[in-house]
């Protein structure tokens, strides 16, 4: 599985392997003041998280920073081989703050790298306290206001990632419609018991801006302005203790797997499904009554629309739940290992009244699920 770059991405036509691709952008503080002495990393990524660096440099003279690769070091001359380049920056602070690119122009400057103060902390009710990047201002003109900057908590167990959630949800004016069609609505970031599950966890912050960024110089594209991503890792890291064991945890599921459900053994890890399924039917070790779903690490086809609904039946009862908006996440989309693109998302869905009590459990969704890390049931 890999991250698929969304990114306009520009056919070098009759570009040569020995020509100069001058990449540029600046490094910058908390406050947005210059920053000078970062360290700033060009590197070459095959098959992530493996990776070939190219250059470093120290950005300077006011946080400016360049590189002047090769195009043969950086752009595949063959669909079989494909990568991708990463620029990365590493404070003082310990924040790492990166984009990854796919389109080489002769010259390209990417958005200013912004310093992130390290620290957060959990409060009362699981809400979230940090202190925000700051606000990034437009790096070009010629684009619709598509911008957004969002931040968000990723808690991970000893499986990998269990939950993620952002401050920023996406409301779509269509089923079809993208991120640059969307508007977008913050929100406190509160992590409710039921993400949270039972077991020791740790947690950190990431961010994701979604903006724009300059072709200069001439050659393919011009003097243009094109969407990129720019990403954020905090450098501190809290640990805690969940305290809620789903009523699922441990439940069959013969139609995904014969034998250990490999959607409810405790483990958010993806899981390649038997087939694109719509219906989950769930024997429970014990009857209950259900009253709130978190499905973790669910991938959807990327050219489907998001999930907007949920059925749910129990021991004759049946409830139709609205799926709640959709939250901004830190990776929108992956590439599969067959190169279908797929939606990554994370929900918890909280019913209006309780599930009659049952033991077997029917979960249907309106869009059909390629992998499925795990199916939560809360009484």
């Amino acid at each position: 599985m890999r991250r698929a770059l969304l990114l306009v991405v520009l056919a070098g036509c009759g570009a040569s392997p020995d020509d100069l691709f001058i990449l540029s952008g600046r490094t910058v503080g908390a406050d947005g003041a210059p920053l000078d002495g970062v360290d700033v990393t060009a590197a070459r990524i095959r098959f992530w998280p493996m990776q070939e660096t190219l250059r470093t440099v120290q950005s300077a003279d006011g946080g400016q920073f360049s590189f002047e690769l090769v195009r043969a070091e950086i752009e595949s001359l063959s669909r079989e081989n494909l990568w991708f380049t990463r620029v990365e920056a590493s404070f003082p602070s310990g924040a790492q703050t990166w984009t990854d690119l796919a389109l080489y122009p002769p010259q390209l400057k990417i958005p200013t790298l912004y310093d992130w103060p390290p620290g957060f902390t959990v409060v009362d009710g699981g809400v979230v306290a940090f202190t925000p990047i700051a606000p990034v201002g437009r790096d070009c003109t010629g684009l619709p206001e598509t911008g957004y900057l969002a931040h968000a908590v990723v808690v991970t167990d000893e499986h990998g990632q269990r939950w993620q959630q952002s401050d920023l949800l996406a409301r779509h004016p269509g089923p079809d419609a993208g991120l640059a069609f969307a508007t977008f609505e913050a929100r406190p970031i509160v992590l409710h018991p039921d993400v949270l599950e039972d077991g020791p966890l740790s947690l950190s912050m990431e961010a994701k801006r979604f903006g724009c960024f300059v072709i200069a110089g001439g050659g393919v594209g011009g003097a243009e302005a094109h969407i990129i991503e720019t990403h954020w890792r905090n450098p501190t890291v809290r640990f805690i203790a969940g305290t809620r064991r789903p009523a699922s945890r441990g439940a069959a599921c013969p139609e995904v797997r014969a034998g250990i459900c490999p959607v409810t053994d405790a483990s958010s890890a993806p899981f390649l499904l038997p087939r694109p399924m719509l219906r989950f039917r769930l024997t429970l070790r014990d009857a209950a009554a259900i009253q709130s779903v978190v499905l973790r690490n669910v991938i959807t086809p990327y050219d489907l629309p998001h999930i907007a609904r949920l059925e749910l039946r129990a021991g004759g009862d049946e409830q139709i739940v609205h799926v709640p908006n959709e939250q901004v996440t830190l990776t929108e989309a992956i590439a599969l290992d067959d190169d279908t693109i797929g939606r990554v998302d994370w929900k918890h869905i909280v019913l209006p009244r309780p599930l009659a009590k049952a033991q077997e459990i029917e979960l249907e969704l309106d869009t059909p699920v390629l992998q499925l890390g795990e199916i939560s049931l809360f009484e």
